[in-house]
């Protein structure tokens, strides 16, 4: 009898350790690559707060499932094990998801304003180049042309 309680306390305890874990996408959009690799095709594109099943680990990606979609995910996307803010992006609190991703980053409209007031800082040109998007293709050839890869 013991040994049958033994083995099922063995089965619980790795079949709990086996399961999958969640991770939450903390970058403003994250591409789930079809190998774990920068320069693989695309999955699809997942957005900031999504919440992901990570399957397993291998280095310095992670095999996940968003939906009925699956691929490698960089762990850079998960913020470093930080404390998820999904609840606060969740929560009733009136505020918007743009607002809780910049309050993350310790970043607000009023700091905004401050620092165009105090340094002149360009934010024109910040949004000019978050708004540069890079194909998979683009990013192949700049690598190919520069002997990178």
């Amino acid at each position: 009898m013991k040994g049958k309680k033994l083995f099922l306390f063995v089965v619980l305890v790795c079949g709990f350790s086996l399961a999958a874990k969640d991770g939450v996408i903390v970058v403003r959009e994250a591409y789930l690559q079809s190998e774990p690799d920068f320069l693989a095709s695309r999955v699809c594109t997942l957005a900031y707060g999504t919440v992901v099943s990570i399957q397993s680990q291998k280095d310095s990606w992670s095999l996940v499932k968003a939906g009925e979609k699956q691929g490698y995910l960089h762990n850079s996307v998960f913020g470093g094990g930080k404390k998820s803010i999904l609840a606060s992006r969740t929560s009733k609190t009136g505020v918007s998801e743009k607002e809780v991703a910049l309050a993350a980053k310790g970043f607000s409209e009023e700091n905004e304003r401050r620092i165009r007031r105090a340094r002149g800082f360009n934010f024109t040109d910040l949004d000019w180049m978050i708004g540069i998007a890079v194909t998979v293709d683009e990013l192949r050839k700049f690598a190919s042309e520069g002997g990178l890869k």
